[in-house]
């Protein structure tokens, strides 16, 4: 990462560290690497535009993206199909990986081939903004679960 990236998105966090300890922020991000370097750091990849509407970009990110699909539905439905009543949990860890796998499936498009000035973009965003909240709230239901059977009762409060 380049020291004008980790600035841009961090001004708080940076400035802090500035302050807090200027010699190691200048060892991590040395400041004529940036002038070297034109400002940006690194390099940045090719992107191949399609259409207007569609941008192949990040493309490190496409395979994890994949496994991420294959991962959430392959496991969801494995949790879901192996789930009995005594086993506690599984029903939620497997909705919790289905929602994961969703995400990924929105997320693929959103950050490796829709621009981001198209409006397809934002509500690509929102979905899988959406999509990440489930999978949090339905693996804290799992977890929660998981407590119960392993006799921690994180709700109930014994003396």
């Amino acid at each position: 990462m380049s020291r004008v990236f980790i600035e841009s998105q961090y001004p708080a966090a940076t400035s802090m560290a500035r302050v807090l300890s200027r010699e190691m922020y200048e060892g991590a991000f040395p400041s004529w690497a940036a002038e070297t370097c034109g400002g940006a750091g690194g390099l940045q990849p090719p992107s191949l535009d399609i259409g207007g509407m569609v941008t192949i970009r990040n493309y490190a990110l496409m395979l994890p993206g994949l496994a991420g699909v294959l991962l959430g539905f392959v496991a969801g439905v494995w949790c879901l199909t192996r789930a009995k009543p005594s086993l506690r949990g599984d029903f939620s860890w497997g909705f919790g990986l289905m929602w994961f796998g969703t995400m990924n499936v929105v997320g693929l498009p959103l950050y490796c081939w829709v621009r981001s000035d198209v409006a397809l973009y934002d509500e690509l965003y929102a979905a899988t903004l959406s999509f990440t909240m489930c999978a949090c709230i339905s693996a804290i239901f799992a977890l929660l679960s998981n407590c119960g059977r392993a006799g921690l009762h994180p709700l109930v409060h014994t003396r």
